[in-house]
C-alpha cells in the first residue's frame, strides 16, 4: 500500500488496523489533508505512529447505534493515499482510475478483516456508487463532511424533525468525549491525544457545530438502526 501511495505521488496513511475479523466494514474515499494534520508536519504524525481515524461522530454512532456486545468493525479507506479534497474531487476520471489502482489493495484488506457475515456501510454517494461498480454490495451512509452543508443537513432531518429534537436530549458531549477518548487509547500514541479532545471540545463548544456532530449521530443511527432491522442483507465482494 505504500508503494501504491508513493507511485501516486501521494502521502501512505494506514487505516486503523483491526485485532481481528470484524462484523461491520466502512469504507470511506482517501484521507484528506485538509483535515488531520491540523497545522503540523504529516510525515512526522505517521512517523509517530498517527493513523487514518475518521472523526468521532462515526465512532460514536457505530459503537453507541449499530454493535452488538462482542462485536467489531474497522473503519478504512479505498485509498490510502493523503490528499486535499479538492484534488482529490476534482478529475474524476483520474479518480477512478486511481481507485482502480488501489482496488486490488482494498479486496486484499477485505479479506483479511471479513467474515461470511460481514457487512459493508459505503461512507457517501461517491464511494457507494463505485464499490456497486464493483459489484461490492454495500449499504449507504452519508458523508460526514455532506452533513456539514447546510442544505443537505436539513434535507437529511426533514422528515424527523420531530424525533431529532428529541433525540438531542439523549447525547451528550461528555458521552461522545468518552467514547473519542476509548478510540484514542486503541489507536493512536498518546501524544496526539490532547490535540484530538481539543479538537472535539471545540467543535462542541460551538452551538452551531454541536448542532451539526448530533445531526450526523443522528442520521447515523437511522442507519443503523435499519440495518440491524435488515439483518439478513450481508457485503458481498467479488473480485471484479
Amino acid at each position: 500500500m505504500n508503494a501504491q501511495a508513493i507511485a501516486d505521488g501521494n502521502l501512505f496513511m494506514p487505516s486503523l488496523a483491526p485485532t481481528g475479523p470484524v462484523d461491520y466494514v466502512v469504507v470511506g474515499q482517501e484521507p484528506s489533508l485538509g483535515r488531520w494534520p491540523r497545522n503540523q508536519d504529516p510525515r512526522e504524525m505517521l512517523r509517530a505512529g498517527y493513523r487514518s481515524i475518521h472523526p468521532a461522530n462515526v465512532h460514536f454512532a457505530i459503537r453507541k447505534y449499530l454493535l452488538k456486545p462482542g462485536q467489531r468493525y474497522c473503519i478504512t479507506d479505498i485509498a490510502k493515499g493523503a490528499m486535499y479534497g479538492k484534488t482529490a474531487n476534482t478529475d474524476i476520471d483520474e479518480r477512478e482510475k486511481r481507485w482502480a489502482r488501489w482496488w486490488p489493495l482494498l479486496q486484499a484488506e477485505f479479506a483479511l478483516v471479513s467474515k461470511p457475515t460481514t457487512r459493508i456501510f459505503a461512507l457517501g454517494n461517491k464511494v457507494n456508487d463505485y464499490l456497486k461498480r464493483r459489484r461490492c454490495q454495500a449499504t449507504p451512509l452519508r458523508h460526514y463532511a455532506a452533513m456539514e452543508r447546510m442544505n443537505l443537513r436539513e434535507a437529511a432531518l426533514s422528515p424527523y424533525k420531530a424525533a431529532f429534537e428529541l433525540f438531542k436530549t439523549s447525547v451528550s458531549f461528555q458521552d461522545v468525549r468518552t467514547t473519542w477518548q476509548d478510540v484514542l487509547n486503541e489507536s493512536v500514541p498518546a501524544r496526539f491525544h490532547d490535540q484530538e479532545r481539543g479538537y472535539l471540545t471545540a467543535r462542541w463548544s460551538s452551538p452551531y457545530w454541536a448542532e451539526v456532530e448530533l445531526a450526523t449521530i443522528f442520521v447515523y443511527k437511522l442507519a443503523f438502526d435499519s440495518a440491524r432491522q435488515d439483518a439478513t442483507q450481508t457485503a458481498v465482494v467479488t473480485t471484479a
